[in-house]
């Protein structure tokens, strides 16, 4: 079963490094995303079977409530 590609700018979790991360392009011909952390300046390559999308942060894509 395959999964549809991560898009880039996507928020992940990295299970095998435990690492929050932002997908930086499409995956190359073996399945591997490369990876910038997100609470750290690094990046790294994982493969998409170590990754588990995360939601947006709060706040960010949601419109504001109108006043009752």
């Amino acid at each position: 079963m395959s999964r549809a590609p991560l898009p880039a700018g996507a928020r992940v979790v990295d299970t095998a490094r435990m690492k929050v991360a932002t997908v930086t392009g499409p995956p190359d011909r073996g399945g591997w995303y490369t990876l910038a952390g997100v609470y750290t300046d690094a990046s790294w390559r994982a493969r998409a079977c170590t990754l588990v999308p995360l939601p947006a942060p709060r706040g960010e894509g949601v419109s504001p409530r109108p006043a009752p």
